[in-house]
């Protein structure tokens, strides 16, 4: 009995060990691209204009009222994937590519003119205004 609890441990030590290397490798690489990736002009932009964009998301009658769950969890896995691939690799201009879809998304939830206005009125901002910036 005590030799399967060795052989289950010693399993779990070497899958743990190969889970380790693989992080390790992938932030190898992050730390590798890190200095090429945020430089470049579309990426200083889309850092700049990222925490508008994701502000119109948030303040959204749309994103809390007409999601459904999925649709919700869903949001949260992209959002959480962008957070981390930025942290990684300092690329922005996918998570603001990737918000600009969910964005979109909720414009056609709703009647479009009320959407942008509602927006404008409480955020003072509009993602035309934003796209306007990020060029």
């Amino acid at each position: 009995m005590l030799k399967g609890v060795k052989t289950n441990m010693a399993e779990l030590i070497t899958s743990l060990n190969q889970e380790l290397t693989a992080l390790s490798e992938c932030f190898k690489k992050a730390e590798l691209n890190y200095g090429k990736i945020p430089n470049q002009p579309s990426q200083i932009n889309a850092q700049k204009q990222l925490h508008k964009l994701l502000k119109l998301i948030f303040a959204s009658k749309e994103f809390v009222t007409k999601l459904t769950l999925d649709e919700r969890t869903e949001f949260y896995n992209d959002y959480t994937n962008g957070i981390a691939n930025t942290l990684l690799t300092g690329d922005y201009l996918s998570f603001f590519e990737e918000m600009q879809e969910w964005y979109e998304y909720l414009e056609e939830l709703e009647d479009y003119d009320e959407f942008r206005n509602d927006i404008k009125t409480r955020e003072n901002v509009t993602f035309d205004d934003i796209k306007k910036d990020l060029l």
